[in-house]
């Protein structure tokens, strides 16, 4: 199934600079400057500090969804959700989608977590091989 019009819509906005730059910034600050998922793994139990970031997170995307859908009054929330949902699995071709199913349901944010931290700890070790050279 490919994007709806209003998936496409959401994902233009995604990846504006301000929406990227404000997911940026908290990803940033959970899961690198504060470590809270450092450990993190949905193999075993929880620590309660994933739960409050996770509220933290769903309170951010719901507001930037807020945002959106006041700037597209023809788009309803539930049905561009179900759209979202629709989605096959492993669509990595869009940003919005993991962002936003990840409001939905706990493990699918911290898949995104780990994705985040896994990209992060990639871009440490670029950043540390050009460290390195001459």
């Amino acid at each position: 199934m490919a994007a709806t019009p209003a998936v496409e819509k959401l994902e233009v906005w995604f990846q504006s600079e301000t929406v990227q730059a404000r997911l940026s910034k908290f990803m940033h600050q959970e899961a690198e400057v504060n470590r809270v998922f450092a450990d993190a793994t949905l193999a075993r139990e929880q620590k309660i500090e994933y739960m409050h970031v996770y509220k933290k997170f769903c309170g951010l995307i719901e507001s930037l969804l807020e945002e959106f859908l006041s700037a597209h009054p023809g788009i309803a929330q539930k049905d561009m959700l179900q759209e979202l949902a629709a989605l096959p699995d492993g669509n990595d071709t869009l940003v919005c989608a993991p962002y936003v199913l990840a409001s939905c349901g706990y493990p699918s944010f911290m898949q995104l977590v780990a994705q985040w931290v896994e990209s992060y700890a990639d871009d440490d070790e670029d950043a540390e091989v050009e460290d390195d050279e001459p």
